[in-house]
């Protein structure tokens, strides 16, 4: 008896198989469940000084409902797109970098809850708060402590950090990007 028929590369072989469909079927579940997940914003992590400013995207999402999937993430894209003249509306307001820092954050944190809140297509919801999961640790992105931490862990100074988490606040994920055409 050969080495690829032996009767333990064959109960190799259907193990592997049976645990690849455990796997899909798992992962399956899970996109699932994360898609019909009600996303968790805590209304406490957005700070006062620019907890008005976040109507707008709500009101940029409630004016005309977006129809496509596409046109949501345009939207997203929009408001993310937005967030190097708010950063300088909130210098203007006299605003300390490390408030800015939270309010550029909590900006994208809110545009991004509110574009999937608008997606009808709870497949595509999952993908993405799965993709979350694995990347952040949360299903809902990231968490302003851990992009904090993750800056001091590197090295960075406060303020190094502080200017570091606007500017990420305002980059997108260029393969969803891509998956939408402009």
């Amino acid at each position: 008896m050969t080495a690829s028929t032996s009767p333990a590369r064959k109960n190799l072989r259907r193990l592997s198989v049976v645990c690849a469909g455990f796997f899909s079927s798992s992962v399956i579940i899970l996109v699932a469940w994360l898609g019909f997940t009600p996303a968790n914003e805590n209304p406490a992590a957005i700070p006062d000084a620019c907890r008005a400013d976040m109507a707008e995207i709500d009101r940029d999402f409630a004016t005309s409902k977006p129809v496509t999937d596409c046109d949501i993430r345009q939207r997203y894209l929009a408001a993310t797109a937005q967030l190097a003249s708010k950063n300088n509306e909130w210098q203007q307001r006299m605003l300390p970098l490390a408030l800015r820092a939270q309010c550029a954050f909590a900006w994208r944190h809110h545009a991004r809850l509110v574009a999937r809140d608008a997606m009808d297509n709870h497949w595509e919801i999952g993908i993405l708060r799965l993709r979350d999961l694995v990347k952040y640790g949360d299903a809902d992105g990231p968490v302003f402590s851990t992009l904090l931490s993750r800056q001091h862990a590197q090295g960075k100074d406060h303020d190094t950090a502080y200017n570091n988490i606007i500017q990420s606040a305002r980059q997108t994920d260029s393969d969803v990007n891509q998956s939408c055409p402009h």
